[in-house]
């Protein structure tokens, strides 16, 4: 079946013509780049994994380097993406708004009828200023989310997203695939709400509402890469920056015979290979003491 690609239009923190020329440093020269002010990209980004996903989500991202683009509405805190609506501009701001919203959908339209549509909005939106929040709401589930996080490490990460310790782990080398990984963007953590003001447009808020999320949420140490109207679709990697892959300390045995399996389905197809390795549980402290390498 052939996959859905994501639209171009994405977010962030390098202009596409910046990333580009990154692309032809070796990985050295790269790594060296990322870890000089005011870049705070990490050498490796991670993604827990669970042991109850389908095999064909495996295979997609093992075999096909595919990431799947997710809406904020398959999460599972309720709170994130939400924005406070505001209004800071007058009445002339918001006729401007919505003379801008119809250029943009329908810029043939002659004066007459645009001033009579802009008429119709302001009537809409005075009578029902929640229409702003719906839009909003669509806008925010329709963006397509790969989160990241560049925490190996974390028990309750490896609780919550890898099957309580039975899944796994991926290890992603930033260098080996600036075009991708780069366009990874590092959470905001807030107890606060953005603010979405309805008499600017909601591109300029866009990026904060995405990357914001509670406090609650800090350990995670999250990093998404975006892709607007792009939920439901896979975003190609390059094989090479797939670089380890580690299984939980609780992992079982049939579940990690089938991944070294696909693993080496990957291998046969001339992909590079994957290190693999085994969480260990620390002897006097809650927490992970190393990886050890799986034969």
């Amino acid at each position: 079946m052939k996959k859905p690609r994501p639209p171009e239009h994405h977010i962030s923190s390098y202009s596409d013509k910046r990333i580009s020329n990154l692309s032809i440093y070796t990985n050295l020269k790269l790594r060296q780049f990322l870890r000089k002010a005011p870049n705070d990209y990490p050498r490796f980004f991670y993604k827990y994994l669970s042991c109850d996903m389908m095999d064909e989500y495996i295979r997609c991202l093992l075999i096909d380097s595919d990431f799947y683009l997710s809406s904020c509405k398959e999460f599972n805190d309720p709170f994130d993406t939400t924005a406070k609506v505001i209004n800071n501009g007058s009445l002339r701001d918001m006729r401007k708004r919505f003379g801008q919203i119809i250029d943009a959908n329908s810029p043939n339209i002659n004066r007459k009828k645009r001033d009579l549509e802009i008429s119709r909005l302001m009537s809409n939106y005075s009578r029902d200023p929640d229409a702003y929040r719906r839009i909003l709401e669509q806008n925010t589930q329709h963006a397509g989310i790969f989160s990241l996080t560049e925490n190996p490490r974390d028990i309750l990460m490896w609780s919550h997203y890898a099957s309580q310790h039975k899944g796994f782990l991926l290890q992603f080398e930033v260098a080996k695939d600036p075009e991708t990984l780069l366009y990874a963007l590092k959470m905001d953590y807030s107890n606060d709400y953005p603010s979405y003001d309805v008499s600017k447009g909601f591109d300029e808020s866009f990026r904060q509402i995405m990357l914001r999320k509670s406090e609650h949420w800090k350990y995670e140490n999250e990093w998404r890469i975006l892709r607007i109207g792009g939920a439901g679709t896979y975003q190609r990697f390059k094989h090479g920056a797939l670089t380890s892959l580690i299984f939980g300390c609780r992992t079982e045995e049939k579940f990690r015979d089938k991944v070294i399996g696909i693993l080496k389905e990957r291998e046969s197809l001339g992909h590079p290979t994957v290190r693999v390795y085994k969480a260990e549980k620390h002897k006097s402290q809650y927490a992970l003491k190393y990886f050890k390498p799986v034969s």
